[in-house]
């Protein structure tokens, strides 16, 4: 099974790479990472930050449709009270303010997040900046859970290929 697991930057992905060796492969882009787990071939992408540069990043290594799995994660933040730093946050829904579309995220590798310790909830809202006001990140609590950055666009292209997809955030 071929699983891309995508990160805005590098800092995200340092904890992984402290844990697990992934060799580096250069693909014309960017750097790509990969490892081995088990019957698993991961391949890590860093996308940059935010969706525009998510999708095209994610469109340029994804191209080749060549992946079973791909799971947006890194950092989201929580618009609710009762999110706490720390938390896993899994989505049913993800959606993207950048291409004006919502992605699902597929039911078993939600279970799956959730039966490793992630928190299942309805939505995450996708933007293209950075929210700061108080004032905004309540007003987009009525309609989602957590905000973030990236997932909606990748998830998008990565479904249109024929992935199954799945945000995973803290």
């Amino acid at each position: 099974m071929k699983v891309v697991v995508t990160f805005a930057v590098d800092a995200e992905f340092a904890p992984w790479r402290r844990i697990r060796y992934f060799a580096v492969n250069h693909d014309g882009f960017s750097q790509v990472y990969m490892a081995r787990f088990g019957e698993v071939e991961a391949q890590v992408l860093l996308t940059g930050i935010g969706g525009k540069s998510a999708w095209t990043e994610s469109l340029k290594r994804m191209k080749n449709g060549d992946m079973d799995v791909c799971i947006s994660s890194g950092l989201a933040g929580g618009l609710r009270a009762q999110y706490r730093p720390g938390d896993v946050l899994t989505p049913r829904l993800v959606r993207s303010v950048v291409l004006r579309k919502n992605v699902s995220c597929d039911t078993v590798l939600r279970i799956l997040a959730v039966g490793a310790g992630a928190r299942e909830v309805a939505s995450f809202y996708s933007t293209a900046t950075v929210i700061l006001s108080a004032t905004e990140k309540q007003r987009l609590g009525i309609e989602a859970d957590a905000v973030e950055m990236e997932s909606g666009a990748v998830l998008y292209e990565a479904a249109a290929l024929g992935a199954r997809v799945v945000a995973i955030r803290g």
